[in-house]
């Protein structure tokens, strides 16, 4: 944390062959840290105090996140993803299943927020089943699709945020097919009572004649950006 000097973890190869870690993963405040190559012994992560797993905040050179594609199978608490300007991508966390935790004084499991390069969150496509806090997907302008959140059956069956199960905001390049907003509706369908709370009623409002050219004239697609937030209510 705060390492302003630190431009590598590489020396931690050979230590954390093999791991499982306690206690949360926890990279936060790092100028000049660009890939977390070095940490892909790590093969299960814990839980903090504050009920997260993976804590990836305010680190402005990380563009890569791959050295975490040791980490397997279920998360016991939340994942963060916030503010690191350079990231495109978060493969890394590929063979992640379940997210069976959540931050408990925010009610979310996972919280990708605000970064500024973000094109795709595809490699989240592995976890599945009830997730028990709520998804917030926001301030992500470079995102391109949703793809990567549609194989969990629903979000926020214990805890929500801020009053929603699921909310998807502030991601102006986020182009949805149809068969992406069927699977996003029938997520929030099993999420909460009140659906979408704020997203266009009629499927043709998001893919319609009135979107084509809107995601650079890919068929079917639509931007999300005509519904400023898609949020299901608790």
């Amino acid at each position: 944390m705060g390492n302003a000097e630190l431009t590598t973890v590489r020396g931690l190869r050979y230590v954390v062959r093999g791991a499982s870690l306690t206690g949360w993963f926890y990279v936060q405040g790092n100028q000049r840290l660009e890939t977390l190559d070095g940490v892909e012994g790590i093969v299960a992560v814990g839980v903090d105090s504050t009920g997260i797993s993976i804590y990836i905040e305010d680190n402005p050179r990380l563009a890569s996140i791959a050295g975490l594609s040791g980490v397997a199978g279920e998360v016991p608490g939340a994942i963060v993803i916030s503010n690191n300007p350079a990231l495109t991508t978060l493969d890394g966390l590929d063979h992640i299943s379940r997210i069976t935790g959540f931050r408990p004084s925010s009610g979310y499991s996972l919280y990708i927020f605000d970064n500024a390069a973000l094109r795709s969150v595809a490699a989240l496509d592995g976890v599945e089943g009830d997730v028990p806090g709520a998804l917030f997907l926001s301030g992500n302008p470079a995102l391109e699709s949703t793809q990567g959140l549609l194989g969990v059956r629903s979000y926020g069956t214990v805890a929500n945020f801020q009053g929603f199960a699921v909310g998807i905001t502030g991601n102006t390049k986020v182009c949805a097919t149809e068969g992406e907003v069927r699977a996003l509706r029938g997520i929030c369908d099993a999420s909460g009572e009140t659906g979408l709370a704020c997203a266009p009623e009629r499927d043709d409002d998001w893919w319609g004649p009135q979107c084509e050219g809107a995601c650079g004239g890919a068929r079917g697609g639509c931007r999300l950006a005509r519904c400023s937030l898609l949020r299901v209510a608790h």
